[in-house]
C-alpha cells in the first residue's frame, strides 16, 4: 500500500512529465525527467528526515519521562528541622549537605518518572507546610507532619 508521503512525493514528476510532453520537446522532456527524479529523491529524503525528527521528539519524550528524580525528606537532629527537597541522587545531596552539617540524615525519599512531577510534589508540599518554613526548603515540623510525609513518599 502507497504511504501518503509517497503518493505525495510523485506528484512533481507527474506534473513535469505533462509538462514536457505538451510541449513534445524531447530534450525539454528528458531535463524535466531529471528535475523531477531529482526533486522527488530530494523530497523522499526530506520526508525521511522529518520522519526521523518526529521520532527522535517521541523518543526524548520517552527519555524524559524515565528521567528518575526523588522527593526526600531529610532531618537535622541538631537544629530540629527537616528538610523538604528533591534530587536525582538524594543519597548524594545527604552528603553534600553533611559537608556543612554531619548530623543531616535521609529520612525517606520516594521516586518519580520525571523532574517535572518531582518539581511538582515538592513545590506541593512546601505549600502545604509554608506556616512552618524557617528559611529555604527547611521547615520546623511536628511529628504528625513527619508522618505525613513519610507516608506520602512511600
Amino acid at each position: 500500500m502507497a504511504r501518503k508521503n509517497d503518493i505525495i512525493a510523485g506528484i512533481p514528476i507527474v506534473f513535469l512529465l505533462l509538462i514536457a510532453v505538451i510541449i513534445e520537446h524531447i530534450g525539454i522532456v528528458i531535463i524535466f525527467l531529471i528535475v523531477a527524479i531529482g526533486m522527488y529523491f530530494l523530497f523522499k529524503q526530506d520526508s525521511k528526515s522529518n520522519e526521523a525528527n518526529d521520532e527522535l521528539e517521541n523518543l526524548r519524550d520517552v527519555s524524559n519521562s524515565l528521567d528518575v528524580n526523588f522527593v526526600y525528606l531529610m532531618y537535622d537532629p541538631s537544629l530540629e528541622m527537616y528538610k523538604i527537597g528533591f534530587s536525582k541522587k538524594p543519597e548524594h545531596r545527604e552528603r553534600t549537605l553533611q559537608g556543612q552539617r554531619p548530623t543531616i540524615e535521609l529520612i525517606s525519599k520516594k521516586e518519580y518518572p520525571s523532574t517535572a512531577k518531582a518539581r511538582q510534589i515538592e513545590k506541593l508540599l512546601h505549600k502545604k507546610y509554608h506556616q512552618k518554613r524557617t528559611r529555604g526548603e527547611w521547615f520546623k515540623l511536628e511529628d504528625r507532619d513527619v508522618q505525613y510525609i513519610k507516608g506520602y513518599l512511600k
